[in-house]
């Protein structure tokens, strides 16, 4: 029998997922019968199997690489975060006008602020108020991962979801966005992974 946790709620239907940390969590209506849950459970248990297999091999994957990959020093982040505070205010530059050319009064959405972070799960973000965050770790990346993450963000100007519509834009503003994006999801966690250990 699969173990999982259930998680009841005010939700409609009964779902599973697989976490990161390879927890299997079971989400119910409040009232749902307990036997419909477990049946419903024994119906996904091989397709959990399956991902609960190649999330512990992911896992496995990332602690070797992880061992492997040497963390930059505070001195190296600093540089990294030196050269970002310079490269990133002009890609902005390069890329406003193309992001919001078919509506420029959302320009004035740009209150002028860039800083940049040493975060271990973002690479950018975009405050409602106008305020471009950035992860120094992009240094380390290719210039036009660099342009994605910044077309991104500026489309959060646009819409400040991941809907249809958001993406609808990035790829208006960046027809071949899918690349470097690509590029960062295969090599995020050894990116990560140059964060100095604290």
């Amino acid at each position: 029998m699969l173990e999982y946790t259930l998680i009841r709620s005010s939700r409609k239907t009964i779902s599973i997922e697989i976490t990161p940390d390879c927890q299997v969590i079971v989400r119910a209506p409040k009232k749902c019968p307990i036997q419909e849950i477990q049946e419903f459970v024994a119906s996904r248990e091989l397709w959990a199997k399956r991902h609960l297999a190649k999330m512990e091999e992911k896992n496995a994957w990332r602690r070797e690489l992880m061992g492997e990959i040497k963390p930059l020093t505070e001195s190296e982040l600093a540089d990294l975060t030196e050269a970002a505070k310079k490269d990133f205010p002009e890609r902005i530059k390069k890329w406003t006008f193309v992001v919001f050319e078919k509506d420029l009064t959302k320009l004035s959405k740009l209150n002028g602020k860039v800083t940049i972070r040493h975060q271990k799960t973002r690479w950018g973000s975009c405050s409602s108020k106008g305020t471009l965050n950035f992860n120094a770790l992009l240094m380390l990346a290719p210039e036009d991962v660099r342009d994605y993450v910044v077309v991104h963000e500026l489309c959060h100007l646009l819409h400040m979801d991941h809907s249809s519509a958001f993406w609808a834009e990035v790829q208006r503003a960046m027809p071949h966005y899918k690349k470097p994006y690509n590029w960062l999801k295969q090599n995020e966690v050894a990116l990560m992974a140059r964060l100095p250990v604290k």
